[in-house]
């Protein structure tokens, strides 16, 4: 029922939002499919980084030996 989870009001900066228009649904989507977006973005550079990281320090290890 997740579809459906947008027509629960939301308190924002203490006022009641809920969604009533197409206008406003397409924003709450916008909005909701953005901060997914940069999310999913922001987790998948990280485990990049962190994959580069690891590699170049074992590989170091192995040029000591």
């Amino acid at each position: 029922m997740i579809l459906f989870a947008h027509h629960v009001a939301v308190e924002l900066f203490g006022r009641e939002f809920a969604p009533r228009t197409p206008l406003e649904h397409a924003c709450a989507f916008g909005m909701t499919g953005l901060i997914l977006g940069l999310a999913v973005y922001g987790g998948w550079t990280l485990a990049a980084r962190a994959r580069a990281y690891v590699r170049s320090h074992w590989v170091d290890e192995l040029i000591k030996r």
